[in-house]
């Protein structure tokens, strides 16, 4: 999955929607609620009613009840179906439509192909592959959503730039599918995955300007010679969870995408430059290697915490919430924040920082910042098992409306938020619970369903979502942390992002892939195996002749394999589809 597993950490309400959505790649069987053997699609219909056999709601029609694969934290705070939680119970009134939360211990790709076998797979769900989208394409399981399309002008709205893809996507022109977490801008999707440090280390040494990785490696330095403990316990360096599929194999490079020539679509042997127009081979670009050689050089200094090679991300949360780290590369924790400012140790906060190789700041490069035109690693189909698919639809397309972003990703106006000056504010309710996943579940935004979403700016200005809003976010910023960026001399927390980035939309380059099966995906697979097992041995190189020996080595052993034929498919492919896809537009 590559970056596609690293979505940025975001607000708990906003995370709670995605989540709740996209938990069906990690939760995406076929166990029902009642039964082992019940299919998803059985039972519960639009021929179904309410107990006394007549319509509950204010829509006329009988209840439509739908099983649909749910983050599993539903259950945790004893939620099974979406007509338990406060939005829910809108789109019911609204439509007569209840949600019925199951899950699966299986992978989604498992029982994904396991449902196709069966023909026992339920009304409305994920797919996260290309390939098994052309599986269920190809045996006639998908309802093709073109005649429903027609009719939505909200839909046709919302998807307009996406549509042309999916279209060329399903290999027949026809649309099967939308996608989660589209459309995107860079307002609803600001993620920032650099550098988080502690505050008290920036307040100690008169809130230096970092940026460089020359000035961070300056600064931990002189950091750990200052403070040797933290609350008693010896300081530990930058912690990071490279034991995760994605650790060694994304984050570890990941400095190529801090400047103006990348960004990262996938965790493969290749790297997309929009700036280029092209993939380009990962292992022999210098910011991917500038990436290995700062790790190294914080490994030599002891500024890398040696557990990183075999933490996973629970391991790196757990030391964070102690505040003896000094810093966290790619990801973050703040609820260990809340726990330090509950500790009564606000200054052992952590905050977010931008960080560029000197390469890239020569240049006076700007980070691009990705948005995505298309997503098909993250598509939601209607099966042939739907009971109603044009009712089903007609739910889609009011949830691609101004009015089903607002209530999927903002709630209930006078409940949630209330308008002041054609802006949305938050309620004090809100604010004081909207940390609380128990609470945030019962709310139910994004319905537990994949529903569309989307990542761009509402009509106010600010991101559909709730929790991303600047009222929200500074309302929930804890003094300590707004005082650090002020003296640092931010705006606010955005400001350096929204001042130094500029978007790269990118489309076709997504949809490029080779097929694990194939002779060229078996190839792309050892290539990517090379980079990521020998990547430890260049981080903890004992000094600058012994990394470039051992990078040296490396490439002659991923030489060997001829690493450019894949590049060049790679390229080929994306230029084919490109011609492809203009054509049929």
């Amino acid at each position: 999955m590559g970056r596609k597993a690293m979505l940025a950490t975001m607000l708990l309400t906003s995370s709670v929607l995605i989540s709740a959505c996209s938990g069906n790649s990690s939760n995406g069987g076929n166990t029902a609620a009642n039964s082992p053997s019940a299919s998803p699609s059985d039972s519960s219909s639009s021929g179904n009613s309410s107990p006394d056999g007549s319509s509950s709601s204010g829509s006329g029609l009988p209840l439509y009840t739908i099983k649909v694969f749910a983050d599993p934290n539903f259950a945790t705070y004893g939620i099974t179906k979406s007509d338990q939680t406060v939005i829910g119970k809108v789109i019911k009134d609204k439509f007569n439509i209840v949600f019925e939360y199951i899950t699966s211990s299986n992978t989604a790709k498992d029982q994904l192909n396991l449902m196709l076998a069966g023909g026992d797979y339920p009304e409305l769900m994920r797919i996260e592959d290309q390939d098994l989208l052309a599986k269920y394409i190809d045996a006639k399981a998908l309802v093709p959503l073109d005649p429903y399309v027609e009719s939505s002008p909200n839909f046709q709205k919302l998807f307009k730039d996406a549509i042309p893809y999916w279209k060329f996507e399903s290999g027949d022109g026809k649309i099967y599918n939308y996608s989660m977490n589209l459309p995107q801008d860079m307002i609803g999707f600001p993620e920032h995955n650099d550098i988080y440090v502690r505050t008290d280390l920036l307040e100690q040494q008169g809130y230096p300007k970092l940026l460089s990785t020359d000035d961070y490696l300056a600064f931990f330095k002189k950091a750990k010679e200052l403070n040797p403990t933290t609350n008693g316990q010896k300081t530990m360096g930058m912690v990071a969870p490279f034991a995760e599929p994605w650790g060694m194999a994304g984050i570890a490079p990941v400095m190529y995408e801090k400047g103006g020539k990348y960004v990262q679509i996938a965790n493969n042997a290749v790297i997309w430059s929009p700036t280029q127009d092209k993939f380009v081979d990962m292992l022999k670009d210098d910011y991917a290697v500038g990436s290995f050689k700062f790790l190294n050089k914080m490994y030599v200094g002891g500024l890398l915490d040696p557990d990183s090679f075999t933490d996973k991300s629970d391991q790196v949360n757990q030391k964070l919430a102690t505040g003896v780290p000094m810093a966290s590369w790619y990801i973050s924790n703040w609820q260990a924040n809340a726990g330090q400012i509950a500790a009564g140790h606000p200054e052992l906060q952590y905050v977010v920082l931008p960080i560029q190789l000197p390469a890239q700041i020569a240049s006076g490069e700007k980070r691009l910042k990705m948005t995505q035109a298309t997503r098909p690693f993250d598509m939601v189909v209607i099966t042939k098992n739907a009971k109603d698919p044009k009712r089903l639809f007609d739910l889609i397309e009011w949830a691609s409306s101004d009015e089903g972003q607002m209530l999927l990703q903002s709630g209930i106006e006078g409940v949630h938020y209330t308008i002041e000056n054609g802006k949305r504010v938050p309620t004090d309710e809100y604010l004081k619970n909207h940390n609380d996943p128990a609470w945030s579940y019962k709310q139910g935004f994004g319905a537990g369903a994949p529903l569309p979403n989307a990542l761009i700016a509402a009509p106010d200005g600010e991101p559909y979502a709730l929790g991303n809003t600047t009222a929200v976010k500074e309302s929930g910023m804890d003094a300590r942390i707004k005082d650090t960026y002020k003296k640092l001399g931010w705006t606010d927390s955005e400001q350096w992002w929204r001042d130094n980035s500029v978007e790269a939309v990118v489309g076709t380059a997504q949809s490029i892939f080779m097929d694990p099966n194939s002779e060229e995906g078996r190839l792309e697979q050892r290539l990517v195996d090379v980079r990521v097992r020998n990547t430890p041995k260049l981080i903890m190189a004992k000094n600058d002749a012994e990394f470039d020996k051992i990078y040296q080595d490396v490439l002659k052993e991923y030489d060997a394999l001829n690493p450019q034929s894949i590049v060049d498919l790679y390229n080929e492919r994306y230029k084919a589809a490109k011609a492809q896809l203009e054509a049929a537009q």
